[in-house]
């Protein structure tokens, strides 16, 4: 059986207003993956660089139901440089939301 193609948009597609949308997001779950497997399915993340964060994609999904859900990835107060985030095999990332279906879109979205 055929997955079903999962629709959403980023930070790099709507730049303008993303970030009024993601406010008010805090940690639902947790996904260990490659960053490269992130850039691949949603795209560059936006280098936040602060002292908290380096990366995070913000990432809204259109459900069936008419409803959006917003999800982040983001590290969290890694110690690391960016670049050894970059060429880690496996990365234990934060999925930021409103409630528990963003770290559910996220993953049907990577097809885990």
């Amino acid at each position: 059986m055929e997955k079903e193609k999962v629709e959403f948009s980023t930070h790099n597609d709507l730049p303008e207003y993303i970030d009024e949308l993601a406010h008010g997001t805090c940690l639902q779950g947790k996904i260990i993956i490659s960053y490269s497997k992130l850039v691949e399915a949603f795209g560059e993340p936006k280098k936040v660089c602060g002292d908290k964060v380096i990366f995070e994609w913000t990432i809204i999904f259109e459900r069936e139901d008419s409803k959006s859900v917003v999800a982040t990835i983001y590290d969290w107060k890694e110690d690391c440089s960016p670049d050894r985030i970059r060429n880690l095999d496996k990365y234990d990332w934060h999925i930021g939301g409103h409630d528990y279906s963003a770290v559910e879109e996220v993953y049907n979205a990577l097809g885990l």
